[in-house]
């Protein structure tokens, strides 16, 4: 098993502890899969494979990774749980929710809008949550750096989205915001920008 694929089942293996958590996970007519079988489906959101000249690995696709997973039977909802699995895991960093895929940022406001998709942060519970935007470049020239927020583009998405991000409740927080839309350009999706809602980070790690 490489890298990514241990990753994946250590992901894999906290989803089902927080299953085993809520009662359907094991055995019996209201039971996930058994111990034996993924409940996960991942796919790379990186591809350097035809961008990077040379010392190129296949795992540096896996470093950021689609994760899909159909609960609804169940009736459970599967942000929550894959939000606590994170809090579990200590090969994940962050997990985001992907919400809209656009071609410019302006689109990606319209579409969330007609789609209500942060209506919670206008008029639900985090009406009152302050939040932020960031915009994270994924693209080959960015590739090994440390991905700081692009002060450029966040301004420009900022601008562009204002009519959506003028109706949230909350105030901006750039330090230590409730809610974070996380914007990332260069991964692989039908669009050019991909906004999603940052739900957690994975667990703590410390060496002793």
């Amino acid at each position: 098993m490489d890298f990514a694929g241990q990753c994946q089942f250590e992901f894999d293996c906290c989803t089902k502890s927080v299953l085993v958590d809520n009662e359907v996970f094991g055995s019996g007519p209201r039971k996930v899969v058994g111990n034996d079988k993924s409940i996960l489906a991942f796919r790379n959101a990186l591809d350097y494979s035809t961008r990077l000249e040379k010392d190129y690995e296949s795992w540096f696709d896996s470093a950021m990774q689609y994760v899909n997973v159909d609960f609804n039977e169940f009736h459970l909802d599967p942000s929550e749980i894959l939000t606590k699995a994170s809090a579990r895991s200590a090969s994940t960093r962050s997990l985001y929710l992907v919400c809209v895929q656009a071609d410019t940022f302006k689109e990606l406001a319209d579409i969330a809008r007609e789609q209500k998709t942060f209506e919670d942060m206008i008029s639900g519970h985090n009406k009152d949550a302050s939040w932020c935007v960031r915009v994270r470049r994924m693209d080959r020239a960015h590739f090994g750096k440390k991905l700081r927020n692009s002060s450029k583009l966040v301004m420009q998405a900022t601008r562009d989205m204002s009519d959506m991000l003028r109706k949230f409740g909350g105030k901006v927080d750039l330090n230590a915001p409730e809610q974070t839309l996380y914007i990332f350009t260069g991964i692989e999706s039908k669009k050019k920008y991909v906004l999603t809602r940052k739900l957690s980070d994975g667990a703590s790690v410390r060496l002793n």
